[in-house]
């Protein structure tokens, strides 16, 4: 017998070393979402426990079989006995399924041989999340959310509570753009799941989309939830919004977002494939198989369909396809959540190496051989490759899997900056124009805060490109009792940057607080006590709420957030609905602002059992909003009331706003407390402390009345602009160079007291009261440096010139000439309503140009006369009018072109004296000849003389004509004229 016993305990003790690795991995872990309110324990990370995800594991080159499980009602997970490399420590790459979230993945877990690591933190994410809790019970046709995304988009979850006919698509920037990727559609009731493989929608990081998702007709109303209540009062989607329609153009909800969860490939991971079954499996297949094209470089994630009893997969990855060679390492998994048994075959980056473009094999068989069933979809749903039913193609078929592929080497595993600490606006932080925002970081990065004021999107941005762990931005120039909503980015070369929620906050009040007992501090009597001063408590219409002032010692010991007393409203049972309220005199047209802190604080199960998860269930939750009745109502039901939406803050203060504008001589300021609790022992404990109310009186912005003038100045001499506006005072100036604030230039007129030519450019005026601002009109200052006339002349058009005191030597309508005293050299100048005449001397500040006839001019912006002086006309023969080149340069107009075929010293611009016997006569001109027999190509003998305004002589008189000397051109040429002043006949 002892014999027999000795041989049985041999056997089985050979069994168990057989059977039990003698080196085995334990990993347990949590899945979480990105919740940063919740926790289980104050030892564990923020974020709620996912129940019953599918969940894998997988050794780096280790092909036995994988980890398979699924989460536990508070997310955590467990998977022991892992096969490891070779009895070494090994590095596992854990995911959870796609079923319901695009995976979450875990790389280079590093498990000692026979180890365990523990506290593994497998983390959802998204672009867009919140919980969807509530919705609005009216029917709607179209469902809008604009949104920025992060990626291309792989899954879309929302939450449908009203049966309908739904269809689903994307469009660039918003309502009525064009559509982006594939249409999707769905119908019925209950949580909804749009999944896109590679290239089905293709939206692109940091541009913006608009959701849309309509019913089959105007006629058919569905019902969506929406982000309701906000948690902390965060904006799920900053860059967006809600929108809704019955028919026509969607109306924009500024304060209210879609109920959906927007992933999308932004964590250096592909979604290459990403298939659903539909239209019948694959049944009693020994193999099955898939061809995909790949998108990135490295095989992350295969995974299949099975609803096979113990059912083992092993996957391997080939070239081409079922008679390719094989790819990376052969894999072997099993299904973790067998009420959708999805089976996920893992790599770690490097693992099984892709080439961009190349078609691959990905091939399931059952490990030990045998027929098993894989879901299929019939659909045709992937468009790069097809499914394989025993090492054949099935045409127009998919297997119902999912596929996913590095992007780029190291970029599944790339080092991330993290907050060491979360952004905050501490209270003394908070300015009454000011806040400062401060964080923390692993690594040296740089600091990046996005804000704005009461509502997003984001209109205002503040970045340091220090890199620091410790980070500190001041964001400047705010309003007074107002809530800022904001958003924190830091980066750093080579990492993946971190970026924080959307949080709010509001400026401390400089303005009077106008509410009576703001902090609760008054009243009389031990804790808790009621009446509290100025404050008057309601209840709802079915449920009541017990409020009272709270020194801290009432349920729960919630402790007031400064001072000794706050207000509590405090509910045992399945819910609660109560408020306070003050009614304060008011100005009509003036803006209210009501700010204040508050507070939730759920217990479920138990009294002193915090909620820890279901935030999407509006039966499990309770919340809080604040409003003002700016008719001065004091009915909490009143549609009078502005509320903000609901919102709650998890064992702690949230600092919000709301804003009215007041139609009475009173308005009224209410918080309002509600909830449902359907768990166990249920309370529902309230805080409410520290409220503001603060008015704006009526304002109206500037309005520019009067405009700067441009001018045009000479060096030296002063400029002065000059603005006026309207508006409500105090009003506030900023002169601008174009477009760039003048330090010090704060009046309505600004003055340089000596302009120098780099003060030339364009200034305006920038009015700011406290409603607004108002620019205007840009007023050009040219300044011009002074110049002889022939200085000048030497230049080249378009330059701004100045000629000071020149004697004027003639002048006519619209136009006159100056010239050196010396009579050496002329120029004419144009300007209307010169008002100038010959014997003035002239101030000419203008542009030089070259005219039709060839003449070179001035095109004054100024011309003012200077004193006295008159010039004698030189005498001039005929032939000797014009003259020839002086200094000409025909590729920018400097000098003065001469007369064809003239060899005399250019005269043009001069007043002269010639004469000669009238040859003809025409209308307002002349020809006279001195016996040079000149031809300018018109038929006619002689200089062209221009009588403007004067009397015309007859044919045949010999005249004496004073005027300037000019010209006009014919074809290429110039030729001589004589602008006159005089005609005097000699004879007869």
């Amino acid at each position: 017998m002892r014999n027999r016993s000795f041989l049985a305990t041999c056997i089985l003790i050979l069994f168990l070393v057989l059977t039990i690795p003698s080196f085995a991995a334990n990993l347990y872990g949590y899945l979480r979402d990105p919740c940063w309110w919740s926790r289980r324990n104050t030892s564990d990370p923020y974020g709620t426990g996912m129940y019953e995800f599918g969940i894998n594991a997988n050794g780096q080159n280790v092909s036995a079989v994988g980890g398979a499980c699924f989460s536990q009602i508070y997310g955590d997970f467990s998977m022991t006995g892992l096969a490891e490399s070779g009895g070494a420590s090994t590095n596992y790459t854990i995911s959870s399924w796609s079923v319901w979230w695009r995976p979450a993945f875990v790389f280079n877990v590093n498990c000692p041989a026979g180890g365990t690591i523990s506290n593994i933190d497998l983390r959802l994410k998204a672009a867009m999340w919140q919980y969807a809790a509530f919705w609005d019970d009216t029917g709607y046709y179209e469902f809008g959310q604009t949104f920025k995304a992060t990626g291309p988009i792989s899954m879309i979850y929302l939450r449908c509570p009203g049966s309908a006919n739904y269809t689903l698509t994307i469009h660039e920037g918003g309502p009525g753009g064009p559509q982006v990727g594939v249409t999707r559609t769905f119908s019925g009731s209950g949580d909804w799941r749009a999944i896109y493989s590679y290239g089905e929608m293709p939206t692109v990081a940091g541009n913006i989309y608009y959701l849309r998702v309509r019913t089959s007709s105007p006629a058919q109303g569905g019902v969506i939830m929406q982000m309701d209540p906000r948690a902390d009062y965060s904006d799920p989607m900053p860059e967006g919004c809600l929108y809704l329609g019955t028919g026509g153009t969607p109306v924009a909800q500024p304060t209210r977002d879609l109920g959906c969860v927007i992933m999308c490939d932004d964590d250096g991971l592909i979604t290459n494939v990403y298939n659903r079954d539909g239209g019948g499996n694959f049944e009693n297949v020994t193999s099955v198989g898939q061809t995909f094209v790949a998108r990135g470089v490295n095989l992350i994630s295969a995974s299949i369909y099975s609803p096979t009893s113990n059912f083992v997969g092993v996957f391997k990855i080939k070239q081409g396809g079922p008679s390719g060679s094989q790819v990376g390492t052969t894999k072997r998994a099993k299904v973790g959540q067998w009420a959708t048994p999805e089976i996920i075959a893992l790599w770690a980056p490097g693992e099984c190496p892709l080439t961009p473009g190349n078609t691959y094999y990905l091939e399931v068989t059952r490990d030990g051989g045998g027929s098993f069933t894989a879901y299929a979809n019939q659909y045709n749903p992937y468009a790069y490759g097809q499914a394989y039913y025993n090492g054949s193609a099935v045409s127009g078929a998919d297997l119902a899997c999912t596929i996913m592929e590095e992007q780029s080497t190291g970029s599944a595993t790339r080092s991330a900056v993290k907050f060491n600490t979360y952004p905050t606006v501490t209270d003394a932080n908070r300015g009454t124009n000011s806040l400062t925002v401060t964080w923390t970081t692993n690594v040296a990065s740089d600091s990046f805060v996005e804000y704005a004021a009461e509502n997003c999107p984001y209109t205002n941005s503040v970045y340091d490109a220090t890199q620091v762990t410790t980070h500190s931005v001041t964001l400047t120039g705010l309003k007074e009792n107002t809530m800022y909503h904001f958003r924190v980015k830091s980066s750093r070369s080579g990492y993946n940057p971190v970026i924080s929620r959307d949080q709010v906050i509001c400026t401390k009040n400089s303005s009077p607080n106008l509410l009576t007992n703001p902090g609760f501090e008054q009243g009389s009597g031990s804790s808790p006590r009621w009446p509290i001063p100025g404050w008057t408590n309601f209840s709802g219409s079915t449920y009541g709420l017990d409020v009272k002032a709270s020194d801290g010692t009432w349920f729960l010991e919630i402790k007031p957030r400064t001072g000794n007393w706050f207000v509590e409203g405090a509910m045992n049972g399945g819910q609660s609905d109560g408020g306070i309220y003050q009614r304060v005199p008011a100005t009509i047209g003036a803006k209210y602002t009501f700010s204040t802190w508050v507070g939730t604080w759920p217990l479920e199960l138990d009294p002193s059992t915090l909620k820890y998860d279901v935030w999407n269930d509006r039966n499990r939750l309770i919340h809080v909003r604040i409003g003002i009745d700016p008719t001065g109502g004091t009915n909490p039901n009143s549609p009078n009331i502005i509320w903000t939406p609901r919102m709650y803050s998890h064992a702690k203060y949230t600092n919000l706003a709301v804003s009215a504008t007041a139609t009475s001589n009173y308005v009224t300021v209410f918080v309002h407390m509600r909830g449902t609790l359907s768990v166990g022992n249920c309370w529902h404990l309230y805080a409410v402390d520290d409220c503001v109310l603060t008015a704006e009186m009526p304002c109206t912005p500037p309005s520019i009345t009067s405009h700067p003038q441009s001018q045009t100045k000479v060096v030296g001499q002063s400029a002065t602009f000059a603005v006026s506006a309207s508006g409500t005072a105090p009003l506030s100036y900023q002169w601008r160079k174009n477009g760039q604030n003048i330090n010090g230039a704060n009046s309505s007129t600004y003055t340089i007291s000596s302009v120098t030519t780099g003060d030339a450019g364009n200034y305006d005026c920038v009015v700011t009261n406290a409603c607004g601002s108002a620019t205007s009109n840009p007023a050009t200052l040219t300044v011009a440096q002074v110049y002889s006339i022939g200085s000048a002349k030497m230049l080249g058009d378009n330059t701004v010139v100045a000629l000071v005191g020149k004697p004027v030597s003639a002048a006519f309508t619209g136009s006159f000439y100056v010239e050196e005293p010396d009579r050496s050299i002329g120029i004419r100048v144009d300007k209307s309503a010169h008002g100038l005449t010959a014997g003035m001397k002239a101030d000419v500040i203008g542009i030089l140009r070259t005219n039709s006839d060839g003449e070179r001019y001035i095109e004054a912006s100024s011309a003012t006369q200077n004193g006295s002086g008159s010039v004698e006309p030189v005498m001039l023969v005929n032939r000797e009018l014009g003259g020839s080149d002086w200094y000409y340069n025909p590729s920018n107009g400097a000098g003065q072109k001469g007369i064809k075929g003239a060899a005399s010293l250019n005269n043009i611009g001069l007043l002269v004296v010639s004469t000669g016997t009238v040859t003809y006569v025409g209308t307002n001109y002349f020809y006279i000849d001195d016996g040079s027999s000149l031809s300018d190509g018109s038929g006619y003998i002689g200089v062209k003389v221009m009588a403007e305004g004067l009397s015309l002589p007859s044919t045949g008189q010999v005249c004496k004509v004073v005027g300037a000397s000019s010209c006009f051109k014919s074809g290429s040429d110039l030729h001589r004229k004589l602008r006159a002043t005089q005609i005097v006949p000699l004879y007869p």
